[in-house]
């Protein structure tokens, strides 16, 4: 069987199985960030490699860990663990950011404060 194209849904045993191809899920993944992290300052390669991080492969790692109770050494959680070691040497840390209407509301209070 060849890879698919596009899109396409069908019915197993009474449930609606729906699968997308490689592209569409990467264009899935884009929408995603551009969602949470539409800084247009930042490079887009920073914004993605940050978000797949720490949006979703450390909370994955995290489910799978405690998932795995009885051996978390093995499986999923611990290829997670492994590869993510390696790759938070690379990335810079993350600096977590106020919206800009917080900023914005943090500034009109500075400046409402009584002498």
């Amino acid at each position: 069987s060849g890879r698919r194209a596009s899109s396409e849904s069908f019915v197993r045993d009474g449930h609606q199985d729906l699968e997308i191809s490689y592209q569409e899920f990467i264009d899935v993944l884009v929408a995603v960030l551009m969602y949470r992290d539409p800084n247009p300052f930042r490079p887009f390669i920073q914004r993605f490699e940050n978000f797949l991080v720490h949006g979703l492969l450390v909370p994955l790692k995290k489910h799978w860990m405690d998932k795995q109770d009885n051996d978390p050494g093995t499986g999923l959680a611990r290829t997670l663990d492994f590869g993510l070691e390696e790759v938070m040497k690379t990335l810079k840390p993350v600096r977590h950011k106020s919206s800009p209407t917080q900023g914005r509301l943090a500034a009109i209070r500075e400046t409402k404060k009584p002498p």
